[in-house]
């Protein structure tokens, strides 16, 4: 780590190519991580043992033919709630409410817009 601390330009460089990489993972966590949250295995499996074990008569291919319908479902529920949130300006207000909060946004509001724009 000496080596690196004492040329300041290859520590930039180092840090530079930290975290262009590390975004660039964690991006790739979220994205994957959207699709993994369609369905949630261990709840599935559970609920499945817990139906089976409660009603033997049910077959298998009732889960095969079920899983698509929570995926639906869930997928259809989730974009109606970011539809409304979208549609009733949720967004705005709780960017409000953070530039409120914030006194660099307070500062750029008065200076730059009168006091009119960004906060209230």
């Amino acid at each position: 780590m000496g080596i690196l601390l004492k040329d300041e330009e290859k520590l930039d460089r180092w840090l530079r190519f930290y975290i262009h990489h590390r975004n660039l993972y964690g991006k790739g966590q979220g994205e994957v991580a959207q699709f993994k949250a369609l369905i949630s295995l261990q709840a599935v499996m559970i609920t499945w043992l817990f139906l089976k074990t409660t009603f033997p008569w049910l077959e298998n291919w009732m889960f095969f033919a079920f899983v698509p319908f929570l995926v639906t479902f869930k997928v259809i529920l989730h974009w109606y709630v970011g539809h409304w949130w979208d549609t009733h300006n949720v967004y705005d207000k709780e960017a409000d409410w953070g530039n409120v909060r914030n006194p660099i946004q307070k500062k750029v509001s008065e200076k730059l817009l009168e006091g009119e724009g960004i906060t209230r």
